[in-house]
């Protein structure tokens, strides 16, 4: 079922509202930093945002090679039926989709998005959680099928597509563009170099995690990020970020065969680039990273 969803973006408290929410939003999700902590819960639903104008939401499921059910929400600029790039959201190990609204705002260049959940977040199937574990190798699975159900769809152009890993989901994101040359951008927040670096990291502080069942050697970023001369790379890293360094993100963009730019913001901390730097700037300068999406896009040729 199709929902269009309206706001008067002039409306002076419907504006500072949201600003408020967003600041609190990625609070929350940047809080925890690699302690899987899913909730059943939405913190937002699209239906109740007023940050979204004139968008077009839709209710999606789709199911994973073993048999896993997804949840997600479908976002399109338009009733349009053109065929659109799409970027997918690989969202990071906290909350659930309710909680990455924030990132559909590359809407306003005219781009699908598709927010979905893993397993065992809000309304996906169900999965057994350990919150000692970093992250799930079936994950990439989950991202997998996301990208084939945007495939299947009349609206999306599936030789034109980005991903946006936040945090964890870049962990996801880089093995699976590699394998996938229909992907031509990948936008990353709270870059990580590969789970052994990031279990490393945690371990000094006293805190301990483990992959179930190892990770995918040729699946972590540091490996696959050889393999994406067909994908722009663009990292967005705080120089105050403790959870996933700045050295990680100049090593992985320092690998990138195809570079689009390495962005370091003075004084953020993990995720904390939408109000560290005024998140319409954020917004914008996002947006820029997929304009060459657009560029790909029959329709501007």
């Amino acid at each position: 079922m199709l929902y269009p969803i309206k706001i008067l973006l002039s409306n002076k408290y419907l504006f500072n509202k949201r600003y408020l929410f967003y600041f609190l939003l990625i609070v929350l999700v940047r809080q925890y930093g690699f302690a899987l902590k899913p909730s059943p819960l939405y913190s937002e639903t699209p239906y109740q945002n007023c940050a979204l104008s004139n968008v077009v939401v839709e209710d999606v499921t789709f199911i994973t090679k073993d048999g896993i059910t997804l949840t997600g929400w479908f976002f399109k600029p338009d009733t349009c039926t053109l065929k659109r790039p799409t970027v997918i959201v690989a969202g990071p190990d906290k909350g659930n989709m309710g909680d990455l609204l924030f990132y559909t705002n590359v809407l306003s260049n005219n781009i699908n998005v598709l927010l979905f959940d893993y397993r065992g977040f809000g309304k996906s199937g169900t999965w057994p959680i350990d919150t000692t574990a970093l992250i799930y190798p079936e994950f990439i699975t989950d991202l997998e099928a996301a990208l084939k159900y945007v495939k299947t769809r009349q609206d999306v152009d599936p030789t034109n597509l980005g991903l946006f890993g936040l945090s964890m989901g870049t962990i996801l994101c880089f093995g699976v563009a590699a394998r996938h040359p229909e992907i031509k951008v990948l936008v990353a927040d709270g870059m990580v170099t590969s789970t052994t670096d990031i279990i490393a990291i945690q371990k000094a502080k006293k805190r301990f995690f483990y992959v179930p069942g190892g990770y995918p050697a040729n699946y972590e970023p540091i490996t696959a990020i050889k393999d994406m001369q067909h994908c722009k790379v663009f990292i967005v890293a705080g120089d105050k970020d403790t959870n996933t360094p700045l050295w990680m993100a100049k090593k992985i963009y320092g690998l990138a065969p195809n570079k689009g730019e390495l962005w370091v913001i003075k004084g953020a901390k993990h995720l904390e680039g939408p109000y560290a730097v005024d998140y319409k700037f954020y917004i914008n300068k996002t947006n820029d990273y997929y304009s060459d999406l657009l560029r790909k896009w029959p329709v501007f040729k």
